[in-house]
């Protein structure tokens, strides 16, 4: 009989991150060796965002990933902004081949097969964030182009953000296609690039009403 671990070391894909495209969050993450207790969706039901409106989507976001900071509220159109919670580092070889990195569990971006018109200034190949924070509300949610200093390049984007029951598994995250800058303050050389934790990522916009207002006001006086 084999020994549990090499069972268990069969049931995975550790190239899984390199050979997947436009993958489902949920599946590339469980055959990822992923704890299904850090994608379970209950768990964020069981905290004290259960009755928020604005929500993890796991329970990896819930005790890793830092929510969106408040940047505007103006006539009831809110304004948020998504950092990144791990370094990146990226490396240009001799050769041209990109090379890029980030360290946590759950990675947080993943390869796409979109084509987009990528500018001079950044490097030529298109990856994926997911969005580990959503609006818990049925509301329009536009995703934007920071107005300060990132390493990112992002495509703006609109979603359907959906209130949910709590009876979820897994909430499936959108993706938000970007490229990294070749240029900027965290090039150290250029060739060689390391992305600190909190640098902006994307704008998360949407216009609600007096209500939710109130609620995103709550929501950020404890934040």
């Amino acid at each position: 009989m084999q020994e549990p671990e090499m069972l268990t070391n069969q049931k995975y894909n550790f190239n899984i991150w390199q050979e997947t495209f436009d993958p489902v969050f949920s599946d590339i993450n469980t055959k990822s060796r992923v704890n299904i207790n850090w994608l379970a969706y209950s768990k964020v039901f069981g905290s004290k965002y259960k009755t928020s409106i604005l929500k993890p989507i796991n329970n990896y976001a819930l005790n890793l990933y830092p929510p969106p900071k408040l940047v505007s509220i103006e006539n009831n159109r809110v304004r948020l902004r998504q950092g990144n919670h791990a370094e990146f580092f990226l490396l240009e070889r001799e050769s041209g081949i990109f090379f890029n990195l980030d360290r946590p569990w759950i990675r947080q971006y993943y390869q796409t097969k979109e084509q987009y018109d990528i500018p001079s200034d950044c490097f030529k190949k298109v990856y994926k964030f997911y969005t580990p924070w959503f609006v818990d509300e049925n509301v329009s949610v536009s995703i934007e182009r920071p107005d300060v200093d990132s390493p990112f390049f992002i495509y703006p984007q609109q979603f359907e953000s959906h209130k949910t029951t709590g009876e979820e598994k897994y909430i499936e995250p959108n993706f938000v296609p970007f490229v990294f800058k070749r240029a900027g303050s965290h090039m150290l050389s250029d060739k060689f690039g390391k992305i600190k934790r909190q640098q902006a990522m994307f704008d998360i916009v949407f216009d609600c009403d007096d209500i939710m207002i109130e609620r995103i006001k709550e929501f950020y006086e404890h934040h």
